[in-house]
C-alpha cells in the first residue's frame, strides 16, 4: 500500500540536523528500517534523545527500523513518521521513498500454537462413589419431605376469591360501587403492543427491542401500532401531541415524565411505574382502539 503526502519547503532541512552527511547506498537491497538504524548508531543518538527533537515516541521509531509497522498507531501516520525520522536523521527524503516504495513490505509470520492437549477425566475412586451416594440420597429425602408438605398444605388452603367476586360482593353487602378493576399489563405471551394515536402533528422516534420501527409524522387522528419482546422508546416533538398505551393500558402523558424521555425504556420491568392509574376504569370499558 502506498501513501502520498504533500513535500513543503521545509522537507530538506531538519529541525535540528545532526552534523555529517547520509549518504544512501546504491545498493538496491537497501532497507529504509537497517539504513535509519545505521545512520542512528553512527551518530551515537538514542531513541530517547530523538523524541525529544521531533517528538515520535521511542517504541514508534523502534517499529520503524525493524520494519514492524504494523505496531503504529494506524497506517497513515508510517509515511509522515518515516519522512520526520528520515529527515532528523540528514537524509534526502526523495532517496528514502524511493527505497521504501520499491521494497518488499515485511510480512509477520503467524505464531504457531501448540495443540492444546485435554486432560483426561480422573478415573473414579471409591470414595468417590460412596459421596455420590450420599448426596443423591439426601436429595431424594429433601424433595420426599417438599412434595408432604405441598400435599398437606394444598389440601388446607382454599381458593383466593378474584377481584370481581370480591367487587361483587361489596356492592352485595354496602350497596356501593366496586373500585376500579385493575387490568393486568402483561399477555401471557410476554408480548408488549403498543398504540399511539395522533392528538397534534408529532414528529416520533419510536424503537422497540433498541430497533427504530418509526421515523416520522403522526397527525391528528391517526392511529399506529408495534410489538415488542423487551421494551420500547419514544422521542417526540410534541409531549402534549400523542397519547400511547401499552397491552389495552394508557401511558401516563408524556409531559408528567421525569427527566428526559428519550433515554427512557418503558416495558419489562418497570411497565407499571408508567401506567396511567386514573384511566384503568375507561380501559376496562374501552373494546375499540386508541
Amino acid at each position: 500500500m502506498t501513501f502520498f503526502v504533500e513535500l513543503n519547503s521545509n522537507d530538506r532541512q531538519p529541525q535540528s540536523p545532526p552534523t555529517g552527511p547520509a549518504p544512501v547506498p546504491p545498493n538496491t537491497g537497501t532497507r529504509v528500517g537497517p539504513l535509519l538504524k545505521a545512520r542512528r548508531l553512527e551518530l551515537g543518538l538514542k531513541h530517547k534523545d530523538i523524541t525529544k527533537e521531533i517528538k515520535i515516541k521511542p517504541e514508534y521509531l523502534k517499529a520503524i527500523e525493524d520494519e514492524e509497522f504494523d505496531l503504529l498507531p494506524t497506517p497513515q501516520y508510517l509515511r509522515l513518521f518515516l519522512r520526520t525520522y528520515a529527515l532528523h536523521l540528514g537524509f534526502d527524503i526523495q532517496e528514502i521513498y524511493s527505497i521504501f516504495d520499491t521494497q518488499e513490505m515485511p510480512v509477520k509470520k503467524p505464531e504457531k500454537k501448540e495443540p492444546r492437549l485435554e486432560a483426561p477425566p480422573p478415573s473414579p475412586t471409591p470414595q468417590s462413589g460412596m459421596k455420590a451416594y450420599i448426596w443423591a440420597g439426601a436429595a431424594g429425602v429433601v424433595v420426599l419431605f417438599l412434595i408432604v408438605l405441598w400435599l398437606f398444605g394444598a389440601g388446607k388452603k382454599t381458593p383466593p376469591m378474584s377481584r370481581e367476586t370480591a367487587a361483587a360482593d361489596s356492592v352485595a353487602d354496602t350497596g356501593s360501587q366496586p373500585a376500579a378493576v385493575e387490568v393486568p399489563v402483561r399477555p401471557l405471551s410476554w408480548r408488549y403492543h403498543l398504540q399511539v394515536r395522533g392528538l397534534d402533528s408529532t414528529w416520533m422516534v419510536i424503537q422497540a427491542d433498541g430497533d427504530t420501527v418509526f421515523t416520522g409524522f403522526i397527525e391528528a387522528g391517526e392511529v399506529r401500532s408495534w410489538s415488542a419482546d423487551s421494551s420500547f422508546k419514544f422521542s417526540l416533538s410534541h409531549f402534549d401531541g400523542v397519547e400511547a398505551k401499552i397491552n389495552g393500558c394508557y401511558l401516563k402523558p408524556f409531559r408528567q415524565w421525569r427527566g428526559p424521555v428519550q433515554a427512557r425504556e418503558v416495558g419489562g420491568y418497570n411497565l407499571d411505574r408508567y401506567i396511567d392509574s386514573t384511566r384503568l376504569t375507561r380501559q376496562v370499558e374501552d373494546k375499540g382502539p386508541l
